[in-house]
């Protein structure tokens, strides 16, 4: 069973290699005006990232964003050890 489970992303990984284009113009199902307007924004962008300055470790976990994430993954793991922890006690004292 090991070895069933863990060759199932291998097989996953041949297919995304065949199918799954790196680049816009790599993808042939894209039309090719889209597929440079795609190319100039992205070429755009690496130009003013370029030219940005660098964030270092602790003002990007000052972010806002970092808080809301940090709640949310609190709230999510909170709800989850309440039913882990909560719902064999229940059942235990109901007698079901």
């Amino acid at each position: 069973m090991l070895v069933a489970e863990g060759s199932l992303p291998f097989l996953w990984l041949a297919i995304w290699l065949a199918f799954v284009q790196d680049h816009p113009r790599e993808a042939s199902w894209l039309p090719e005006n889209e597929r440079d307007s795609l190319e100039d924004t992205l070429r755009r962008e690496s130009v003013e990232l370029e030219g940005s300055e660098e964030i270092t470790f602790l003002r990007a976990l000052l972010r806002p964003q970092v808080f809301l994430l940090a709640a949310v993954y609190f709230c999510f793991v909170s709800g989850q050890m309440g039913l882990l922890f909560g719902c064999p006690a229940r059942w235990r004292s109901s007698g079901n």
